[in-house]
Order: structure tokens, then sequence, then C-alpha cells
């Protein structure tokens, strides 16, 4: 309900306001009510970052060049039996023939079985190597055993490795501990298991096939307080570093197992979300249950984003995230609270895990949103022929493979996309308030909503000479502006309002 007829014979002062710079961004952690209008309060699939709304972050079919040679590409589409949940990239190269490369992709399948797939050639031929399906999403590492190429394979279900010019299938390490994670650091292999979850396994020296205790092979270390489990143990800045439930810390190493040297640094009220820590050059970002942390191997930082109020009502245990050209790429589930469905958001409740992917970029700590998407894992691709994050979705009960784009469309389905302004009192919080006119700079049509204390109203309006008028003539103590489009090209720019006070 809105009061559109002005009291005849009050003296109307009116203001040109330049309404939003939206390069400002996000700003969940501040009351709306005391929020400057150039801040959104709830945004999500435009890009801001230049102070125009413009087209967002997208998720294509993933294209592949067709050879180490030409720059065609062919799209990666497989037949329906094949639902990727997740992917890595394995290099090697013949150990007779040093130039021939084997650069190929490995796939884990819905129903668990690996495959490879040749990154550079026509078509999209899968084979299979795995044995045996697995039960979760393993984590895999390239590494050189006794001379050859291989993968090193943990799961919850064993250990195993893989060298495709010397087994046709993977050899299964029996006396490998139950690992969930792994890393390589000054020639061992140190991992996190699955049933004693307060140790911390290491390899014997050069081999990280061997995990038998003894002085010259393998061993343990034991933390037992109360930081929780050990969860993830990342080399870092020439250290180890086990991410437990609530705090962090350093294995210094140095070959002979008698020599290591363990200290504590961090302890966390909130527990570490495992698959978000990630390594960003210098510092190692991770999401906890009181918002994102940056930690440079020393000392531990809470990150001003404007969203951890956010992301700390959501519980993100299936989070993950990665690095890839300077930002820090996070999809976990946000807890939006507008009673909408955008996108993966139609699946039904106990299905839905993850529903966002946040952009941020690590210097600037500018984000962008991409909203109504389920990831289940992300990957890199980076070499001198192609630089593309790939991303594994789950959308509405079906797995598929693709790549991040700045398209603001999934899959070609366009992305709905928002900026919700604060209410605001214009700095007049006693007196009525309306606007005139607003004007728009933009190139396509926008969706625009006027809101009051009381009600709101919303129109579609189609630029002319690339400028949009309305005059909504409505009036009240608060005010908002929000834009909104279902377009997958989008450039709205430079809002500007007549306000009579």
């Amino acid at each position: 309900m809105f009061n559109k007829n002005l009291i005849k014979g009050k003296h109307i002062t009116y203001k040109k306001i330049n309404y939003a710079n939206f390069a400002n961004g996000l700003n969940t952690d501040i009351d709306e009510y005391i929020l400057p209008i150039n801040r959104s309060v709830k945004t999500y699939n435009f890009n801001f970052s230049n102070g125009a709304l413009v087209t967002g972050l997208g998720i294509e079919v993933l294209k592949l060049p067709v050879s180490y040679f030409l720059t065609y590409t062919r799209d990666i589409i497989f037949p329906e039996e094949y639902q990727i949940k997740a992917t890595w990239v394995f290099r090697y190269t013949s150990p007779t023939n040093t130039y021939s490369r084997s650069d190929v992709m490995v796939l884990l399948n819905h129903d668990g079985h690996l495959y490879i797939m040749r990154l550079y050639e026509t078509g999209c031929q899968l084979s299979k190597i795995s044995n045996k399906p697995f039960s979760d999403i393993p984590t895999i590492l390239n590494y050189k055993l006794n001379g050859n190429y291989a993968l090193l394979i943990s799961s919850v279900d064993g250990f195993f490795y893989w060298c495709p010019d010397v087994n046709q299938s993977f050899v299964e390490v029996t006396d490998a501990p139950n690992i969930n994670s792994i890393c390589l650091h000054n020639e061992r292999a140190f991992a996190t298991v699955g049933v004693k979850k307060e140790e911390v396994w290491f390899s014997k020296e050069l081999d990280p096939t061997n995990w038998k205790t003894s002085l010259k092979d393998g061993g343990f270390i034991s933390f037992v307080d109360d930081r929780g489990q050990c969860n993830k143990v990342v080399s870092f800045l020439d250290r180890v570093y086990v991410f437990r439930d609530y705090g962090i810390n350093r294995i210094m190493g140095y070959g002979n197992q008698t020599e290591f040297d363990v200290s504590e640094l961090y302890v966390s009220s909130g527990q570490i979300h495992t698959k978000t820590i990630c390594v960003c050059g210098d510092r190692i970002l991770m999401l906890t249950d009181n918002g994102l942390y940056c930690f440079d191997g020393t000392s531990t930082t809470k990150l001003n984003i404007y969203i951890n109020e956010l992301l700390t009502k959501a519980t993100n245990k299936n989070a993950v995230a990665t690095y890839f050209n300077g930002k820090y790429y996070l999809a976990c589930f946000v807890p939006f609270n507008d009673g909408k469905r955008v996108g993966s958001e139609d699946a039904p409740s106990s299905s839905r895990a993850n529903n966002a992917l946040i952009e941020l970029d690590i210097n600037t700590n500018s984000i962008n949103i991409l909203r109504g998407v389920e990831i289940t894992d992300l990957k890199v691709i980076s070499d001198n022929l192609v630089s593309k994050l790939v991303v594994c979705i789950l959308d509405k009960g079906t797995y598929k493979l693709g790549e991040l784009t700045n398209s603001g469309t999934v899959f070609g389905v366009p992305t709905a996309k928002l900026w919700q302004s604060p209410l605001s009192n214009f700095g007049y919080p006693e007196k009525i308030k309306f606007i005139k006119d607003v004007y728009i700079t933009s190139k396509h049509p926008v969706t625009v909503t006027i809101r009051n204390e009381k009600g709101s109203m919303k129109v579609t309006k189609t630029p002319m000479n690339n400028l949009i008028r309305i005059s909504p003539k409505i009036s009240g103590k608060l005010l908002a502006i929000d834009f909104e489009s279902n377009l997958a090209e989008n450039y709205i720019s430079n809002p500007t309002i007549i306000l009579g006070v």
C-alpha cells in the first residue's frame, strides 16, 4: 500500500542522488538500516567489480583442445551412464620416449569407478582403470615411483598406486593405514588416517608405498590434546601443517624421523571445514564455523569479506574450495533466507548440500557469488594450452561436468540475478520522502523493485538509447531500490534518483 498523494501546501525539496556505485559490493555483517545506499544487503549472479552490474559467473560445457598443436576444441560430453563427480589431471611421459606426452584427465564416475581420458585428442574416449568402486571421493597425487610416473590414490577404501607404464590396474598397499588425506614432503608421504584420527602417519623416505613402522621405515605422530581429530596435512613453506577440528599444528621434518619437531600454532573456537583448506600462493585460506580465515604459516586472521554473518549461519560440512588465477573459489551453502528457489535449490531439500560458489579475489577481498549450483568438486587445468577451472555439479539428481565461465548462464540457462539495496532514510529519519524519478543506464531490459517500509512495486523496462526512466511516485520514511534480471547479458550502471523531501 503506497501513499502516492502528497499533502497539498507542503514545501517539497528535490534532490538528485547518485544511488549506487555497485563496486562497493555486498555487506551482510552490518544492520541494513545503517548501511549506505551504495552497498547491497543481498546480491548474486551479477558481477559488480567495475562499479556496474554486468554479466556474472556461469558454468558451461567443458571444452578442451583436440591436440597439442591445434587450437580447435571439442565439447566434453559423455553418454548418460557416465556422470562425473570429481576430476584430476595426471601428466606423464613414456620412460622410453621422453617426447611422448600422455596428459590425461582422471574422472570419478558416480558409480565409484575411475576412468581416464586423454586431455588433448579428438573425441571423449574413456578407459576404466579402477578394479573396484570407491565409496567416497579419493585423494589423488602425481608421483614418480622407482623411475616411473605414478598416481597415488588414497581413500577410506584403501591406499593404491598406479603406474600406467608398468601396471594395467591399481596395486593396493595392504600395510598402509586407512588414509583420508596425504601430502608429499622431504621425500616422505604424510597422511591423516580414518581409524586413529588423533595420529599423523608418515612413510619411508623415497617410498610413499612403505608404511611399516620402524626407525628405518615409516611411523606416526600422536596428538592427544583437545584440538580434535587430525583431518588434513598440507606441505607449505617447507613445513608440514596438520589441520585439525579446532586448530593447526606444524611438523618440521629433516628426513630422519627422530628429528621431527611438532609445535602448536592456532586454536579455533569454530570447526575448520577440511575440504575448504587451500594453498593460495603465500597463504592458506579455510572456512570455519566462525567465517573465512587466512593462515600465513605462523598466524591466522579472519578475512573481512562482509558476508561472514551469512557463512556462520550454515552447516558447511560439504563445502569444497580451490585456488585459480589469484582467486579462491569456495563452493558452500549460503542461507539467503528470501523464500526463493534459484537453480539447483529446486531440488528436494534432503539432496541439497552446496547452493553457491563464492569467488574471492585474495588481493582485494572483493567477491562475486554464483547462486543456484550444487558443486561437488573443483579442479584446475593449467598449462601452456589450457587454463580452466573444471566444475562438477549435481543438477536435479544428475552429475554434470563443466567449466567456470563469465557467461551468466548454467549450461545455457540464464541465472536469476539480483542486487538488493538496504532500506534507507536518506539522512532524514523523521520525514516522508518520495521517489519522483529513477534513471538507469542500461543496455538490456531491467526489472526494478522499489520498496518502502510497507510494501513494494515492481516494473520491467526496456532502455531507449541506453537509458531507462521510471516514475514510481512512491513515498515512505524508508525507501530502497532493487535491480533484477533473468537475462544472460547485463549492463546496469549509474542509477540516479530524484528524491523529494
